[in-house]
This record gives C-alpha cells, structure tokens and sequence, in this order.
C-alpha cells in the first residue's frame, strides 16, 4: 500500500480536512502533486484567501492585496508586523481537494454506505467543540485558531460554521422558563427548557 496515500486517506476521517495547500505540498517528492492530479485524486479548487506568513517566524495568517508592478508582473503584497512589507508568490495560494472516491476505488478507504434518512445529530464533533471554544470563548481569530489547531484557515472556517449552525439547531429547539410558564400546562413537558433568566 501507498504511505503517501494511505495518510490522504487518513485526513478524509477528519471534517474539513480534504483540502491541501501549496505549503503543504513544498515538501513533497519531486513530481508527486502531479501525480496525484493526473490519477484523479488531487483536484485543484479556487485559491486560497491567504497563507501563514513564512518571513518572520510568528507564523501568522496573512491575507494578501493582489497588485501588478511596473513590469506587469502580478504579486501578492502584504504588511508583516514583524518584517514590514512582503511579497507572496501567488503560487502559494493555490490549493487542491482530495478525491475520496479516487481512494476508495483504489481501496484506501472503507466504501461507504448509502445514508438513511436520518435526524442530524446536533451534538458538535470534537473538532467543533474545540474551533467555536477557540472563537466564541477564548474570543481569538479564525487565523489564529488555524494555527492553534495546526490545519488550513478555510478548515477552521468549515468547521465554524458548521458548529455554528448546530448551536443555532440546538437553541431553537429550547426555550427559557419564562417562555415555558407561558405555555399552556399539556404542552411544557414537551420542551426543552434551558437555565437561562432563572
């Protein structure tokens, strides 16, 4: 079996984890990416917004003005609070998504079975749990959650939102004592009632 396979495989079992950017593949074996293309299972998507600035060492998240210079070549430019103005090679926001069915087809992955008509859980997944902890709690940026969770800012993104969007199900489904003591008696035990305004 394929390593290099089997560990995009491995990121599949993650939400949001499907997406590789240029960083990432800097370190590869020479004429891997396009490998990985021409089989089918790297597809490339719409480029990233920004990158994880590799001047100064503080590893922040950057998000570049597109511009062109005098000799009509087109650059990203940026402000690093460390270094000061910076150039980004544009290559850098390129950025491709793994194809499951290539690696289940190939026999990397479990094949999947068809979905029944099932409630969504509202229960937030563990990677949830800790991005909407990261933003709303601990109040810091989605750039710096991406860093903190060592994974892509538009991971961290996907997971946001999908938290967000779980918490929002969870909330319209409950209602506060106060609105609960307003409903007639045949009906309170039917609804979730939370702690809030007691």
């Amino acid at each position: 079996m394929d390593e290099f396979l089997a560990k995009l495989a491995e990121r599949l079992q993650t939400p949001d984890a499907d997406t590789v950017s240029a960083d990432e593949t800097r370190d590869w074996p020479d004429g891997k990416l396009d490998e990985l293309i021409a089989a089918g299972i790297l597809t490339e998507i719409g480029h990233a917004k920004g990158v994880i600035c590799n001047q100064c060492g503080g590893n922040h998240y950057i998000e570049p003005d597109i511009r062109t210079s005098p000799d009509c070549k087109t650059v990203g430019v940026c402000i690093c609070p460390d270094v000061g103005r910076i150039e980004i090679d544009l290559n850098r926001l390129r950025q491709w998504e793994i194809s499951g069915e290539k690696l289940e087809a190939l026999g990397y992955t479990k094949k999947k079975t068809k979905k029944r008509n099932r409630k969504v859980s509202s229960g937030l997944t563990p990677k949830e749990t800790e991005v909407f902890t990261l933003i709303h709690v601990r109040k810091i940026t989605q750039q710096q959650a991406a860093i903190e969770m060592d994974c892509s800012p538009q991971n961290v993104s996907k997971l946001l939102k999908k938290a967000e969007a779980k918490m929002k199900a969870r909330n319209s489904r409950s209602i506060n004592l106060k609105e609960a003591q307003k409903l007639p008696a045949d009906r309170r035990g039917q609804t979730n009632i939370s702690n809030e305004d007691i």
